[in-house]
């Protein structure tokens, strides 16, 4: 099974090279990064990195990574912010969580670059949240099955829609 890794990205010259390295770290995926009209140097980092870069009007994240899965060709995306950093294991660990327990998507931990300032961020999205029931989906850090992004017509734009 194939994944693609989309990542949303409007200027995020600062962050984008972290993350589209530890993504690369994960193995030989398909790389797209959606540019939100960025007016730095992100689309030039990203290609640099190996991404396929898609442009987008920058008019939110919901439709920016729909737009990246509209133009994926994996079996799963795996939703990346262009400031998330994910574990070498994650696509690995993420197909084979999936494949045991039959979901269409799961999500896992993550590191949000940018330092302290990040920190209440991560606790909330990796201790606090997922103790909920249901655990809402971060949308920035979410691995699901092609079929069934496509069944749900994909992502809303507007306030919120980093969780589901």
């Amino acid at each position: 099974m194939s994944v693609s890794f989309v990542v949303p990205a409007r200027n995020e010259a600062e962050h984008v090279g972290e993350t589209l390295d530890a993504i690369r770290a994960t193995g030989d995926h398909e790389l797209v990064v959606v540019d939100g009209n960025s007016d730095d140097a992100t689309p030039d980092i990203a290609r640099e990195h190996g991404a396929r870069v898609v442009t987008d009007r920058g008019t939110g994240q919901g439709r920016a990574r729909h737009v990246g899965a509209l133009a994926a060709t994996g079996d799963w995306f795996a939703f990346v912010d262009a400031d998330t950093v994910v574990h070498p294991d994650y696509a690995r660990r993420l197909l084979a969580f999936v494949r045991e327990r039959d979901l269409a998507c799961a999500r896992s931990r993550c590191r949000v670059a940018g330092g302290w300032r990040t920190r209440p961020f991560q606790a909330l999205f990796n201790h606090v949240l997922p103790r909920l029931s249901p655990p809402p989906l971060p949308w920035f850090n979410v691995f699901v099955n092609r079929n069934a992004y496509f069944d749900v017509s994909g992502f809303r734009t507007g306030p919120n829609e980093d969780v589901s």
